[in-house]
């Protein structure tokens, strides 16, 4: 992939937020939407949807700006 980036190692992580990634409410939904979440319930949401990157690489760009 070219890119314009001094050559040099670097970390790459992506995030994501959306339908079914980093999504309460649909994780809420799932759960067929208690009036009171269990403490599992809750533990559970807060697992799915804690912001997490979803790729995390170490890259080099080499001196023609691709890796």
């Amino acid at each position: 992939m070219l890119i314009d980036m001094p050559s040099g190692k670097y970390r790459l992580e992506i995030y994501q937020t959306g339908y079914k990634v980093n999504d309460a409410y649909t994780s809420f939904l799932s759960f067929n939407k208690p009036g009171q979440l269990s403490k599992t319930q809750t533990d559970l949401l807060k697992k799915q949807n804690n912001g997490a990157a979803i790729l995390k690489e170490n890259i080099t760009v080499n001196d023609e700006g691709t890796f």
